[in-house]
Order: structure tokens, then sequence, then C-alpha cells
């Protein structure tokens, strides 16, 4: 879990041994990490090769791990809501315009028209889900426009 966090915050020191008192006061969720951190390693390195931790090193620990724990989730999942909204509003426009040219081109009572409706419907629905800005949909976008060509090529 360490490494974990030195990755994703490069700048922090979690090597010193200078201690600060009370990590809550910290400035940045890093060097709060830095902080938890630096406290658990003096306990462990106290404790030296006993199996048995101390009391305050177990809590040091608990209190590092649980903060990495809240920091590292809301990172990956800390999006830019206003691009995606302006996206999905960009991807309906498109789709309503796309969708009013071959309106009357497409006949809607055919297998493959219903297949057409049905997945479209869907695929819009899974653009709210949270995955949308992973790799999920890539395997969504492509399964769809192989199903088409196929569907194509059969007709």
């Amino acid at each position: 879990m360490l490494d974990i966090v030195k990755a994703t915050f490069p700048g922090e020191d979690f090597d010193s041994d200078t201690i600060h008192l009370g990590c809550e006061n910290t400035q940045s969720a890093s060097s709060e990490l830095a902080c938890l951190w630096r406290e658990a390693k003096t306990g462990l390195e106290e404790t030296g090769t006993s199996i048995l931790l101390a009391d305050t090193t177990l809590v040091s620990l608990y209190k590092f791990c649980r903060r990495v724990q809240e920091v590292m989730s809301n990172t990956a999942s800390n999006y830019n809501l206003s691009r995606l909204f302006t996206g999905i509003a960009f991807g309906a426009i498109s789709s309503l315009l796309a969708l009013s040219t071959l309106w009357s081109h497409i006949n809607f009572l055919t297998a493959d028209g219903l297949s057409f409706l049905t997945t479209l419907i869907l695929y819009n629905i899974m653009m709210f889900a949270s995955s949308y800005v992973e790799e999920e949909q890539q395997f969504w976008y492509w399964i769809t426009a192989c199903w088409f060509v196929v569907l194509h090529v059969m007709r």
C-alpha cells in the first residue's frame, strides 16, 4: 500500500524520520499520509522483530491504512464532471441528429431494427454509470459495431 501511495504522491517524503505532532493539522492529504506513515514506521522500528506489536503501533498502522483507503478511493473517482456532462450533451445531440437523418431508412419492426433500437437505448443508459470513463464502455462500443456489421452482411 505504501508503494502505491508513494507512486501517487512522488513529491512527498515518506522516508523522513521527522515526526510532527498531530497529523490532522497537515496542509494536504499527501502530507497527512506521510506523517501517519512516519508515526507507524517509528512504532514498527521500536517494536523491532517482535511478533506482538504494541497497541499504539497497531493503531498507527490502522489509521494510516484507513486514511490511505479514503484518499486513494477519492483519487480514483475524481472526475471532471463538467466535461463529462458536456461530452454527454454532445453525444446526445449528435445521436439525435444522426437518428433524424436515418429515421425514414430504418424499419424498427425488423429483427435488426429492434436490435439496433434496444442496443442504442441500453448503451445510452450505460453512459450514466460510474464506469463511463473506464474500459467497460470500450467493450460495448466494439461489440455493438461488430454486431451491426454482421447484421448488415447477413442482409
